[in-house]
């Protein structure tokens, strides 16, 4: 149900940040998550986050058009975002 599925996501988001390389989880420490996306909208699933990971979440206030959003602000600067984004061949 519901719940089995908040559980799978806290698990991957513990196990994400476990396996983060140590200056993105200091970075991410300090600035807390940020929840976005349909997922964001599954009740609990920020108080779960928070309290299986120790650190704050804010969930954003329009999660289904977040990541579009965001999405197209780096379709816009791409020159700016290709550097962090696009892998090295």
């Amino acid at each position: 149900g519901l719940a089995d599925t908040v559980n799978k996501i806290v698990d991957a988001v513990k196990r994400l940040f476990e396996e983060t390389a140590p200056e993105l989880s200091a970075d991410i420490a300090d600035r807390g998550v940020v929840l976005t996306g349909g997922a964001g909208q599954l009740k609990g699933l920020d108080r779960k986050i928070q309290e299986t990971i120790n650190l704050p979440v804010t969930l954003v206030d329009e999660p289904l058009t977040s990541v579009v959003m965001g999405c197209g602000k780096i379709l816009d600067n791409l020159e700016e975002y290709e550097k962090v984004l696009l892998p090295k061949v």
